[in-house]
């Protein structure tokens, strides 16, 4: 279960709410399959927009390099249907992910990660067909405890948009409770 609030402004504004429930199979110590439902709400000046979103996805954990590093893929695809509209959206996400210990600590990391979304079709509601934006993150991650996890660091999101494309700079830190 995944609880996202987004803020933007310097955090004055609440844009965003995501809650996002899944379930997992795990095929092996390193795959797994996922299935998960998204309900998103996006707050505008001329309202609420609500998406509804079913996705499915491949997360796969490479073996650890010889340096350390260890790379993770994940695969996911979406069907995304918003109130605005009739059509659904399909859309990939491939994300790429990469986490090296820090020298000399057992509970803090350098991660990066790059996520790529393409869009397979037009629809009434705005998305366009092909890239839809990438977002790149680098920052720190600390293993507070073996259920928990603080992850913190910038993002660079670049967003394709009908008339206009846009950069935001983005300060994004995540916890990770596992129960």
């Amino acid at each position: 279960m995944e609880l996202q609030p987004r803020f933007k402004e310097e955090g004055r504004e609440h844009d965003q709410t995501l809650i996002r429930p899944a379930i997992n199979y795990k095929l092996s110590d390193r795959a797994s399959i996922w299935l998960g439902y998204a309900d998103v709400r996006t707050h505008a000046a001329s309202g609420t927009n609500h998406e509804q979103r079913w996705w499915q996805q491949f997360l796969y954990t490479f073996p650890p390099t010889a340096s350390g590093i260890v790379l993770t893929s994940r695969t996911r695809f979406e069907q995304r249907n918003f109130d605005i509209g009739d059509d659904t959206g399909y859309r990939v996400r491939q994300l790429v992910r990469a986490i090296k210990k820090v020298n000399g600590s057992d509970s803090l990391s350098w991660l990066v990660w790059d996520e790529l979304f393409i869009s397979t079709r037009s629809t009434d509601w705005g998305a366009l067909s092909g890239f839809d934006q990438n977002r790149a993150f680098a920052g720190i991650a600390w293993q507070a405890a073996p259920n928990a996890r603080l992850e913190v660091g910038y993002v660079n999101q670049y967003v394709r948009g009908q008339n206009l494309d846009r950069m935001n700079h983005i300060l994004s830190t995540s916890l990770f409770l596992r129960f």
